[in-house]
């Protein structure tokens, strides 16, 4: 059992942490590197470099909790210029046809 498995199942309650004895700086150590590898992998990009900006696209839209449709618009105007163009901005304006729609139809 890995130390995260141990603090997710005995929760932070302590000094230490069942069996294993873990310390709170263990447990403190633990959930940080956990927390690199994550922002490690946000910094990876697969694919192109059509994103390569200050802030990500992906961070905004789910720090903002922002749904699907408005998340596309955003993903496809912040790229356009560095990958397809006015295909994207197509893309983007077909994704806010169909949020206006829905709104118009409410």
């Amino acid at each position: 059992m890995d130390r995260m498995d141990i603090i997710a199942r005995n929760g932070n309650d302590g000094d230490h942490y069942a069996e294993s004895e873990l310390t709170y700086r263990e447990v403190c150590d633990a959930v940080a590197t956990r927390n690199q590898a994550a922002r490690e992998s946000q910094r990876t990009q697969v694919g192109g470099s059509h994103y390569i900006l200050p802030i990500q696209p992906i961070d905004f839209i789910v720090k903002n909790n922002i749904p699907f449709r408005e998340a596309n618009i955003i993903k496809y105007v912040v790229r356009y210029k560095d990958k397809n163009g006015i295909e994207d901005l197509k893309k983007a304006r077909h994704y806010l046809d169909m949020i206006i729609e829905d709104y118009n139809a409410n």
